[in-house]
């Protein structure tokens, strides 16, 4: 298949959501060129979906250094979410990270305030953000600054902390 998209994604974790995570790319014409997992779960994933590179051992950091990646999805356990999107930011890599960010708001709040100049959050199916940083609005002309960390939560509205 062609891709659609100049982008080129990076899948942690290939659990519950990160199937979904493949899915909705490949309609998006978006190329999933690795995924990370157990040995045997990125094997069976990259299999399954035609993903050319499975990263095995949990070794993320070979994939937000893969220099084929250019926005890592973050599926893996909540518990790990935070450091594996501060990892991807510090690849400069874009993020589109599951929810929750982080484990309690404080954590995300510092991932944030400490690690990005903006932040964008993909909210209820609509692009909208704030600077989190510097507590400005953005517009969809800014979504071409790198890195980017994009927040899925389909549930809760953003807190205006943000």
């Amino acid at each position: 298949m062609i891709p659609l998209h100049p982008l080129r994604a990076g899948i942690i974790g290939t659990g519950f959501i990160g199937p979904v995570h493949i899915e909705a790319l490949k309609r998006l014409g978006i190329q999933v060129v690795a995924v990370c997992d157990t040995d045997a779960n990125a094997a069976a994933a990259a299999e399954r979906f035609g993903i050319p590179n499975a990263i095995g051992g949990l070794q993320y950091q070979r994939l937000v250094a893969y220099p084929d990646v250019d926005v890592v999805h973050v599926a893996s356990p909540n518990r790990l979410h935070a450091e594996h999107s501060l990892a991807a930011l510090d690849a400069g890599k874009h993020v589109v990270c599951e929810k929750p960010l982080a484990m309690t708001s404080e954590d995300g709040l510092a991932l944030a305030r400490e690690r990005l100049e903006r932040a964008y959050a993909w909210l209820e199916g609509r692009l909208v953000g704030r600077s989190w940083a510097a507590g400005v609005d953005f517009t969809l002309a800014d979504c071409a600054a790198a890195p980017s960390l994009f927040y899925a939560d389909w549930a809760h509205r953003i807190s205006e902390a943000f």
